[in-house]
């Protein structure tokens, strides 16, 4: 134990370094250094999420499904989240950006955003940001990211179009199932 950098006080608060942009935190006992996310700098709004019931061994690649709506998320706004949901963003607890693809963007009811989580177990922090600041440009996204770990991805609406980066590779079976569907 040191007197000038007292244990507990490394896991109880966070020393930010603002000019390198990398921040120390507690991670399960250990410390680790993380790089800031610009996002917080980019958007007013932001809200967390932790997630529960994952089971006892961490999930990689988890791919979660967001529910967003004006009653299920106190303050959110669509008119702040752009008219096609453009102009939102997640991260990881950490500021690291996470891809996502919206599923459906309903500005009258309830939206479905699936997010790539790189380790989900019970207790990881997703941010999900929205109201980007005044001259500021929402940052890049690649929604073939989210499926990036399967071979197709047909969400079963209206149309049964592939989301994976591999749907030109799959295009003749998608044509198939989208003529049989129609049957």
């Amino acid at each position: 134990r040191s007197t000038l950098f007292p244990y507990t006080t490394l896991f109880r608060s966070s020393i930010v370094d603002t000019d390198l942009k990398f921040h120390f935190e507690s991670d399960g006992g250990k410390i680790v250094l993380v790089r800031n996310s610009d996002y917080p700098a980019l958007y007013n709004d932001h809200v967390t999420f932790t997630l529960n019931n994952i089971g006892t061994t961490p999930i990689t690649n988890y791919t979660l499904l967001v529910r967003i709506s004006k009653d299920l998320l106190p303050g959110f706004s669509y008119e702040r989240a752009g008219k096609d949901g453009s102009q939102i963003a997640f991260t990881d607890g950490y500021g690291k950006p996470l891809s996502h693809e919206i599923d459906t963007w309903n500005i009258h009811g309830e939206s479905l955003v699936w997010v790539k989580v790189p380790e989900a177990e019970n207790g990881t922090k997703v941010k999900f940001y929205w109201s980007l600041k005044d001259g500021e440009v929402a940052p890049e996204n690649v929604p073939g990211d989210v499926w990036s770990d399967y071979a197709g991805v047909w969400h079963m609406n209206n149309d049964a179009t592939d989301s994976t980066t591999n749907s030109k590779m799959n295009r003749r079976s998608e044509e198939r199932f989208s003529r049989n569907a129609e049957t």
